[in-house]
């Protein structure tokens, strides 16, 4: 398995986001966090369908750094029952991967 993840999640509001992005960088879990100020979801939730405005936040980092994200995301996050997903890097050019391991504890 690729030593290297995007870690996938979506927020209700872009400071909530941001917020988040700020503290694993800052804490030097992921190199990078990228937050897509729009998108729209849809979704089941207590039996109704749910259409709502979301951004949608990518945090680049290592695997052995996973577990710090994940509980630093869920620890910030307003939603219930967030979607926190990793999702393997299959490649990417080695100057990029040497920066982004140079940046995470």
């Amino acid at each position: 398995m690729t030593p290297y993840i995007f870690v996938y999640t979506t927020f209700p509001k872009q400071e909530d986001a941001a917020f988040v992005a700020k503290r694993v960088i800052e804490k030097k879990l992921a190199s990078c966090a990228n937050i897509f100020p729009q998108g729209r979801s849809f979704y089941n939730w207590d039996g109704v369908v749910q259409d709502a405005e979301e951004c949608i936040m990518i945090v680049k980092t290592v695997k052995d750094q996973w577990d710090a994200v994940r509980q630093e995301i869920e620890s910030g996050h307003p939603y219930e029952i967030p979607c926190i997903t990793a999702i393997p890097m299959i490649d990417a050019n080695k100057s990029f991967l040497a920066w982004m391991e140079d940046q995470v504890s």
